[in-house]
């Protein structure tokens, strides 16, 4: 169950991307084992009674849509001009982030299908043995726990420390000074 390479190009649902550099790649995914499969049901017990962390492997641009404030966002592959391109950044993120093989792990794409079954598979390749996929992706997951105050609350990031002073700022649309 490993992933098909070969050289030409990049394909993630289907679109392909001309290759750019001499060592492009077709990715394809052949599906992930039912042991590995989740549903929304077993997310939040595997999290709090087994550690593992939750994944949304979609686009920045996908995650701003919904996501819940304990999803880390970590894509998998970006839109191009002529379709999902892999982020290269993906798999040396995923070594630096879990350096134990033992390390678990929820992937969740939009609907749970191309995008995870394809991480999923790299990240088996690397050799680490304790990853779950979310069936029904994200979306369904935010049907079945829909968003709540906290999660549409704006995100703090700490930004400097200049003089024992720490700037932050508020990437959300609601205004705190009140």
């Amino acid at each position: 169950m490993a992933l098909s390479m070969q050289k030409s190009g990049i394909v993630l649902r289907g679109a392909v991307r001309p290759a750019s550099s001499r060592h492009s790649v077709v990715v394809r995914a052949e599906g992930v084992p039912d042991s590995a499969k989740i549903t929304c049901r077993q997310v939040k017990q595997l999290i709090n009674d087994k550690g593992y962390e939750f994944w949304d492997i979609r686009t920045p641009d996908e995650n701003a849509e919904g996501a819940k404030r304990w999803w880390k966002n970590v894509p998998f592959a970006f839109m191009g001009e002529k379709g999902p391109v892999l982020n290269r950044q993906f798999k040396p993120f995923l070594l630096r982030a879990l350096p134990n093989k033992m390390s678990r792990v929820i992937l969740a794409c939009d609907d749970g299908t191309d995008r995870s079954e394809m991480a999923y598979e790299m990240v088996q390749e690397e050799g680490y043995t304790a990853i779950k996929v979310l069936e029904g992706g994200c979306l369904e997951y935010l049907e079945f726990d829909p968003l709540d105050e906290k999660d549409k609350a704006p995100k703090w990031r700490l930004t400097g420390q200049t003089s024992g002073v720490r700037y932050a700022y508020s990437d959300g649309a609601t205004d705190d000074s009140a």
